[in-house]
This record gives structure tokens, sequence and C-alpha cells, in this order.
């Protein structure tokens, strides 16, 4: 299915019609109910096609994990046991990395060693908590 849906966009688009509502109507009630609880100031939200699916304005914060196009393509050819040309054509489909990368807010480089990662990962939590110190339930925008 995945050959199918990014080598035809016409297809991926239909599928995203179908999906898209959905995963945003469970998304929104888990966030509401994350923020009802109050337990929570922050909700971390991994959406992969965010800025493709124009879900942006969802979210209040943007943490962009970067890895140059190359080693995107070599990860996903590993991961999914795919050819590096179909990798391409799923990368293809994605909005360029550097319009990504200036819309968000925070970017953390992983091609880094792991210690690298994990201080780049905890200052941007610090941060996340130094802004979320002042909000009261989740830190996020989503409506019910």
């Amino acid at each position: 299915m995945a050959e199918l849906i990014f080598r035809d966009p016409q297809a991926r688009r239909s599928l995203e019609r179908i999906t898209h509502p959905e995963i945003m109507r469970r998304l929104r009630a888990k966030l509401e109910d994350l923020k009802e609880s109050g337990e929570h100031p922050v909700a971390l939200v991994v959406i992969p096609l965010l800025f493709e699916a124009g879900l942006r304005g969802e979210v209040d914060r943007v943490l962009l994990a970067w890895a140059s196009p190359e080693e995107q393509v070599r990860r996903l050819a590993r991961r999914d046991h795919i050819t590096e040309e179909s990798a391409w054509s799923r990368l293809k489909a994605q909005k360029p990395l550097a319009e990504k990368r200036a819309l968000a807010e925070w970017v953390v480089d992983t091609e880094v060693d792991q210690d690298g990662l994990s201080e780049q990962v905890e200052a941007v939590w610090e941060r996340i908590q130094a802004e979320a110190s002042g909000c009261q339930g989740v830190y996020n925008r989503a409506r019910a």
C-alpha cells in the first residue's frame, strides 16, 4: 500500500482525506482529557507530516528532529526494509527539510552522537518546561 500511496499523489490525498479527520478527532480528545486531568503541563505529540497535513496551528511549538536527506533515506530504507529508491519517493512527498526547519521553534540534529543528542534534547526540554511553567493544564491549543 505504501508503494502506491507514495507513487501516486492523488491516492495519497484520498487516503489522507479518509484518515486525517479521525486521527485529529482522537488526538484532540486525548489532549482535552490530559488538559482536564491537570496532571500534565506539557503534551508531546509526534506528527510526522505536521506541515504537509496543514496541522501547524494545532500545536503551540514545533521540535524538528533533523537529519540530512541522505541520512533520512538510509534510515528509512533500513527501518522499513525498502529500497533507497522507495525511500526517496517517500521523502520527496514531504515538504523540504529547509522549509520545515524555518517553521520549527527548535531543531535537534540527530546526526550527532548519543551524548550530543542528549544535550540538545535536555536543552529543549528545559526551555519547554520554562515556557509551560506559567500555563495551566496541557500546553497546547487543540480544540475538542
